[in-house]
């Protein structure tokens, strides 16, 4: 019933939430592993444009309006694409109650195996009580006080042995959580990362917005959407430039306007030099600043060319 028809804008976006994972998974693909993190959705374009009965084009457009309103975050590949719920704790108010169950289980658990062992160890030692008692007859007092120094010392080894497995067991899980916990916070850190420079073009944009040259302007939004890979103005690599996006400094509109006016002067093409630099992140190692590599780049060109050599 729910795949039956083609998916208003509602349906598609409950389903993408319905469709993240709870935890950590992975799966093959055209022989690749592809692992997805909790809150993250594995699927193609093609593979949600059949689901929802929708063209290629009109997934696509929904999910660049998601990210543009900070909603997702795409992860595109040669294999598939992946896209992050942003705040999917937040869609699911129920997990973060049920986060204390599995210490619960575990507790109980080992109430559990200690007091089945503590039966099993009683009922040996009266079985051997029992054996020696046939086999000796009615034993002293001095051979009671016997039985009972070595049902206290065989006591006390299993409640140390006890206690070591259990300390044992704790240090595991809380070596997990700790591997699960910075594994969460980097991935949160890789998130805000981008959504600070996601913000930081919008606003810039709204800059460029108010330039009266159009050229220059447009100019902006096709370099800008050239590094994020974006459907009118999309790149060689055919996903986002992370190791550009992920310098220190961005570039602005003003920063841009003057780079294209040094280029100008030289006759270079800036778009084609952002090329290169998109193309190999060799480029970036060791740079901090988009304006400052390019507008050296420029400058190394005293005529029409890119050969950066």
């Amino acid at each position: 019933m729910w795949l039956a028809e083609p998916f208003s804008k509602g349906q598609a976006w409950v389903d993408l939430l319905l469709m993240a994972n709870h935890t950590e998974t992975y799966f093959y693909k055209r022989g690749n592993k592809v692992i997805v993190e909790r809150g993250e959705i594995g699927r193609s374009i093609i593979e949600l444009a059949e689901r929802w009965k929708w063209s290629r084009g009109k997934v696509k457009r929904f999910l660049n309006d998601l990210e543009n309103e900070m909603q997702i975050i795409q992860q595109n590949n040669a294999v598939t694409t992946k896209i992050t719920i942003v705040n999917y704790d937040a869609y699911q108010q129920a997990e973060k109650r049920k986060i204390g169950e599995p210490e619960t289980v575990q507790q109980t658990d080992s109430k559990r195996y200690n007091r089945r062992n503590e039966n099993d160890t009683t009922d040996g030692r009266e079985m051997v009580q029992q054996k020696n008692a046939v086999t000796n007859g009615q034993s002293g007092d001095s051979k009671i006080k016997k039985q009972q120094a070595v049902q206290q010392t065989d006591s006390k080894r299993y409640n140390r042995r006890t206690a070591d497995d259990t300390t044992d067991g704790q240090q595991t899980v809380q070596q997990t959580d700790t591997y699960k916990n910075v594994k969460n916070n980097k991935n949160e850190k890789n998130d805000k990362e981008k959504l600070n420079v996601r913000a930081f073009y919008q606003k810039e944009f709204e800059k460029a917005k108010q330039h009266q040259d159009w050229k220059i302007k447009n100019g902006y939004f096709r370099f800008v959407g050239r590094i994020w890979n974006m459907p009118e103005y999309e790149n060689d690599i055919g996903r986002p430039a992370e190791h550009i996006l992920k310098l220190p400094a961005q570039i602005t509109f003003k920063q841009y306007c003057q780079l294209i006016a040094e280029a100008t002067k030289r006759q270079v093409s800036v778009l084609d030099m952002l090329d290169v630099m998109i193309n190999d992140a060799k480029y970036t190692k060791g740079k901090n600043s988009i304006y400052l590599t390019l507008r050296n780049w420029v400058k190394r060109e005293p005529i029409k060319g890119t050969n950066l050599g």
